[in-house]
């Protein structure tokens, strides 16, 4: 089986390799800028063994600050298990909970400049859920009061 579908069905398929541009990447065929879980484990490696800059490890492993966080977290919690995705992923979360949305709109009409990551705060401490500030942004744009509708 080629080593591009056995990735594919282990969810480890980085599907944009040719925005790779570490140099090891680059340099040796060791490393294989298609599997995902190997690119998670040099950015975090170049980081702490290298003390390379996240700033600068984003752009070479084509990485949000954001996303090299959230991958040193789970890395940290579970190890090298951490690295992989779930083979089920989420659905696009879709809020239809009244009193969720209720609030949303509350929150937004007091404070009109709230981040969707104080947001989701408030609601996850007052729901007990565990919303990401992504989905509260998606939430406010299907409500026609976020950012990108705003423009």
């Amino acid at each position: 089986m080629k080593k591009e579908k056995i990735l594919s069905q282990a969810g480890a398929l980085n599907k944009h390799p040719d925005k790779i541009t570490s140099p090891v990447f680059l340099k040796y065929d060791f490393f294989d800028p298609l599997d995902k879980v190997q690119i998670k484990y040099e950015m975090l490696r170049a980081n702490k063994a290298d003390k390379a800059k996240v700033s600068e490890i984003c752009k070479q492993f084509s990485y949000s600050r954001d996303g090299f966080y959230r991958v040193l977290r789970k890395f940290k919690a579970n190890g090298i298990a951490g690295l992989f995705e779930p083979f089920c992923k989420k659905k696009n979360t879709v809020i239809n909970n009244r009193d969720i949305t209720n609030m949303i709109i509350r929150e937004k009409v007091k404070q009109a400049d709230i981040s969707g990551n104080k947001l989701a705060q408030k609601i996850n401490s007052t729901f007990k859920t565990n919303f990401g500030k992504r989905t509260i942004e998606k939430a406010l744009n299907s409500l026609g009061i976020g950012k990108k509708t705003l423009k």
